[in-house]
């Protein structure tokens, strides 16, 4: 067995004095998957070998874990709506698609989205204050930043966790010795579009343009590598909104009882068509909703020796999203995110069966979603659609790894030890936010309000918690056809704190807060998680290989 290969494609080459030499070409090694070859070296009766040039991608004999690898050429060649790449996790066993299949949308084998646990070449890529994004980014990873990804549904071994939910690991796409590269653009466009029997005589405006490239290469032969990739989003839809407005009757009754009332009226557009009611006039209006994304990745691999490599990597992704708001073209809602990830990975062969890797990081998600509406409060009045408010909502999250993992075989055992420290800072602020409720519209002539809510504002919360983890995992080989995986883990995740100690505590026994820098909670310490399974691969399971 060899241990903690990057995923390629590799010739393997099995000798043994007085026997011949057996040859595998395109042995193709896929991320976290086991390979297992079979060969059968007969005695040589003179100088001869034995060439297989190409292998299927076998049955994994050595796990039990259900999951499924995408492959590069599924990445590449499968046709995506949007390419967005997490559409394809929903190829993996035990997944279910409960939106457009976003990254937010796809649930394995009952879990909730909350619970999954995505990484990027081993590094956290998990949102932070929330474990899913809660957007419709889709190029938060770049499609074509991604060599190959794997999903682990269930039954996984102790490596993975911190999420009890899928795991998904990224893994990026690098340089080689011969430069390749990269242009593309998709174009959507309402113009080419076929209307459908639910169309009105003339299709809603709808443009969309993804467009990029990518080109990775050598910088110095056998030693310096480089990867680098752009894709950028621009869509454009509009739809149809219909929205309920005060009549012109209506605005005189409000100006003429209720002067003071004046800005808040004329703050409602004026209707294009009229209703039964006569306060009440309808405004139908096109809207665009507006998305626009750029995203860059960029790798550096360098051989440092036979023994030793290092590769670092940064991925980022900038996505504006506006929603219209209601009525005017001025009141609208926005999100702004920016994620970030960058990484650092050493990896160094210390003999033919013990290799270390240390890999460090950082992953940033600031989202700023701001709301703009006529006033600071939520205007309701019955009949007529709500004036909506003006409000933000800022969240800066961060967290930090290292991350140390070290394999050892010994004869049938695969032994593999590791651990990670994850640092994590999330900062919070909202706005205070308001509303003013009407119980009927005479009531709104007269200026008479029936209820009011108010929910203050928080000024910028800074939490912050150290996670620990850990894991021990032998796959031993108890027979040809039979692979035991005994493992544990344990993950310890500290008592979140506030930056500035600004948690108070109530003590519901006493009736009365507790001491300044009482913890929120009482600490879990014993988070411990064996893992045990068995993989049976009788022989009548072998693919054949043809010579």
């Amino acid at each position: 067995m060899i241990p903690q290969l990057p995923i390629g494609i590799y010739t393997i080459r099995i000798e043994a004095a007085g026997f011949r030499s057996v040859q595998f070409d395109k042995v193709q090694l896929q991320v976290g998957q086991t390979r297992t070859l079979d060969a059968k070296l007969d005695v040589a009766m003179a100088s001869t070998a034995i060439e297989v040039r190409d292998t299927a991608a076998s049955l994994d004999r050595s796990s039990a874990e259900l999951g499924t690898v995408v492959q590069s050429t599924q990445v590449s060649e499968l046709p995506i709506n949007g390419r967005n790449w997490a559409s394809l996790m929903v190829l993996a066993a035990g997944a279910v698609n409960t939106g457009e299949g976003f990254q937010d949308d796809v649930r394995f084998v009952g879990r909730a989205n909350d619970d999954n646990n995505w990484t990027f070449d081993g590094i956290d890529n998990t949102a932070i204050k929330d474990p899913t994004y809660g957007t419709s980014a889709r190029l938060v990873v770049s499609m074509d930043s991604i060599a190959e990804f794997k999903v682990s549904s269930s039954l996984y071994s102790a490596e993975s966790g911190g999420g009890t939910g899928g795991q998904v690991a990224l893994v990026s796409k690098s340089g080689s010795n011969q430069f390749h590269g990269g242009l593309f653009e998709y174009i959507r466009n309402s113009a080419l579009d076929a209307r459908t029997i639910f169309d009105g005589p003339k299709l809603a405006p709808f443009r969309l343009n993804q467009f990029g490239g990518n080109i990775g290469g050598p910088i110095k032969t056998d030693k310096l590598f480089f990867f680098a990739n752009y894709e950028g989003l621009r869509q454009r839809q509009s739809s149809v909104y219909t929205y309920s407005v005060p009549s012109p009757a209506l605005r005189s009754r409000v100006i003429a009882g209720a002067p003071n009332l004046r800005n808040l009226i004329e703050s409602y557009p004026l209707g294009n068509r009229t209703t039964k009611d006569a306060n009440v006039d309808e405004l139908v209006q096109a809207w665009s909703v507006k998305d626009t994304e750029n995203s860059v990745m960029g790798r550096i691999d360098y051989q440092i020796s036979p023994r030793t490599t290092l590769f670092g990597r940064y991925n980022g992704n900038i996505a504006r999203l506006a929603t219209p708001g209601g009525m005017r073209p001025d009141y609208i809602e926005t999100e702004n995110q920016h994620t970030k990830n960058v990484m650092l990975q050493l990896q160094h062969t210390f003999s033919s069966n013990v290799v270390n890797e240390t890999r460090a990081g950082v992953h940033r998600v600031p989202r700023i979603e701001e709301d703009f509406g006529a006033f600071n409060e939520t205007i309701n009045v019955p009949g007529l659609t709500a004036l909506p408010n003006s409000e933000v909502q800022k969240e800066m999250g961060s967290t930090f790894s290292i991350i140390n993992n070290l394999s050892v075989f010994r004869g049938r055992h695969n032994l593999k030890f590791g651990g990670e420290v994850r640092r994590a800072r999330v900062n919070v602020y909202w706005t205070d936010s308001r509303s003013a409720t009407f119980a009927k519209v005479d009531d709104f002539v007269r200026n008479a309000v029936d209820s009011v809510s108010i929910s203050g504002e928080m000024a910028t919360r800074g939490g912050r918690r150290t996670s620990w983890f850990g894991y021990a995992q032998d796959e031993f080989k108890a027979s040809r056809t039979l692979t035991l995986s005994l493992g544990a883990r344990y993950e310890y995740y500290s008592v979140m704190k506030e930056e500035k100690d600004r948690i108070l505590v109530f003590d519901a026994i006493k009736g009365d807060f507790a001491p300044q820098g009482t913890p929120a909670y009482l600490p879990d310490r014993d988070n411990i998680a064996p893992r045990a399974s068995l993989a049976w691969a009788p022989d009548f399971l072998k693919q054949k290989t043809v010579i």
